[in-house]
């Protein structure tokens, strides 16, 4: 937050291994949390709200930065866009390039004509799954059965070959089928005894050239996980 936002910084895997630093074509919209498109864009969606500890939201905005162009794109996010900051600091989103939606797990009130609304009481919140449609520049909810706990969620990542989402919450799995239109829960099982997730930003991902999770575990363990969430029992 100290650095001068007119420069991009990463790091270069591919020539040297090093960090490096570019003047950057265009003006970010303000901070944000990210997600990568493989097509070669860095997405963000700014939250701005009414004080840093505030968790009403006040403003929304969606930015992409495209690697090869090195150019920034933003824009503002018309209302209704979800009112509350979230669950507690986690990785709840991610971003899902075959259909070009940006996910964004948090919590809104269980009346469903106050959807947009700031909840004031634990008791009238639910945890709901929004998704930012980068072509409208609208959100609207996935629609779900299952009511998911009302805890952060430290990742969220995406599937595209299964349609599903993978969620982690308390320490338990949950997946999310477009073609159901459901959650369901799966069962932990691993060979060795997996000491669960890294909270409360998980390091967790999905790798899709290989089909398989990698999970950085707590006290530097890494686990795979191939998944075929045809198994997973959703009745």
């Amino acid at each position: 937050m100290h650095l001068d936002p007119d420069y991009v910084r990463f790091y270069d895997i591919d020539r040297g291994g090093i960090h490096r630093e570019l003047p950057l074509s265009g003006k970010p919209a303000g901070a944000g949390v990210g997600a990568v498109d493989p097509a070669g864009r860095v997405l963000a969606l700014g939250r701005g709200t009414s004080g840093y500890y505030q968790a009403d939201v006040v403003k929304t905005s969606f930015s992409s930065y495209d690697i090869y162009k090195n150019e920034v794109t933003a824009a503002d996010v018309p209302k209704p866009f979800p009112m509350h900051r979230g669950l507690g600091e986690s990785r709840a989103f991610c971003y899902l390039p075959d259909r070009d939606l940006y996910v964004l797990m948090n919590n809104a009130p269980k009346d469903p004509a106050r959807l947009y609304e700031f909840p004031k009481d634990k008791e009238e919140q639910r945890h709901v799954t929004f998704a930012y449609d980068a072509k409208t520049g609208k959100f609207s909810e996935l629609p779900a059965k299952r009511e998911l706990p009302l805890k952060p969620v430290p990742v969220v990542e995406y599937v595209p070959s299964q349609k599903c989402l993978l969620a982690i919450i308390d320490s338990q799995q949950w997946v999310y089928s477009f073609e159901k239109g459901d959650w369901a829960q799966l069962p932990l099982k691993s060979e060795g005894g997996m000491r669960g997730f890294t909270g409360p930003y998980g390091q967790m991902v999905w790798v899709e050239k290989y089909g398989v999770f990698v999970n950085v575990a707590p006290y530097g363990s890494t686990w795979l996980m191939r998944p075929d969430f045809s198994q997973v029992k959703w009745d």
